[in-house]
């Protein structure tokens, strides 16, 4: 064993800080900059002298990979290509436990494997379990792991307002023995249908579209009297 300002190296090389410099140090011999740090409280520095927490990366395109050399039938569909993981030590007894994590996982297979990000989070020491999914095509899921649109969600959504931004058809599944529920008080406005008139009285299509009545045909105009 070899040791640096210790007498009873433990490992192959061991370098003992005894002062305030840094114990480790690799800087290029042309410009003197520092490519590899260890200070004086253990903080590692990349591509920077000053270290500011426990690992530091600096560089004009500062980029981390993270790199599976799986290469057999086991990446499958499914399979984890890597994570950033969050762990915690706590004194209830649990102990070490992952809090949460970000994963990589492969959703095509093993020829042209693609990447979806997967959020994990845990509550009261449980085990973490996936909440949100970006998928390989850009869909977002929340409580799902399939999502088949630009978002989707399963389970209640609350929000100020939804405004739709095309033309698109908006549908609302069947559920219950209601399909749609428009609350509010009376002095407001519980719902709009645009392109209709105010005052126009409303119909529904066989197709179950909602339009205007048209005067003469779905009803009677003015005053209408009913022989007895």
């Amino acid at each position: 064993y070899v040791g640096i300002a210790t007498t009873s190296p433990w490992a192959q090389f061991s370098v003992t800080n005894t002062g305030t410099n840094p114990g480790l140090v690799v800087a290029n011999s042309t410009n003197s900059n520092t490519q590899f740090i260890v200070d004086a409280l253990g903080n590692v520095g990349i591509g920077t002298s000053t270290p500011g927490t426990i690992l530091t990366v600096a560089s004009t395109t500062p980029n981390l990979r993270i790199a599976n050399t799986t290469q057999s039938s086991s990446y499958a569909v499914g399979y984890e290509a890597g994570r950033l993981s969050f762990y915690t030590d706590d004194l209830s007894g649990i102990g070490a436990h992952e809090t949460g994590g970000i994963y990589s996982i492969n959703e095509t297979g093993i020829t042209t494997p693609g990447g979806a990000l997967a959020f994990y989070t845990s509550a009261g020491g449980a085990a973490d379990t996936e909440k949100l999914r970006i998928t390989e095509s850009g869909n977002v899921g929340i409580g799902t792991t399939s999502p088949y649109a630009k978002l989707s969600v399963g389970g209640q959504v609350v929000g100020a307002n939804f405004t739709a931004t095309t033309s698109a058809v908006n549908t609302f599944p069947y559920a219950s023995t209601t399909a749609l529920t428009v609350s509010g008080a009376a002095s407001t406005t519980a719902l709009t249908i645009s392109g209709i008139a105010t005052g126009n009285l409303l119909k529904t299509t066989t197709a179950g579209a909602v339009t205007a009545a048209v005067v003469g045909v779905d009803y009677a105009a003015g005053n209408v009297a009913f022989p007895f």
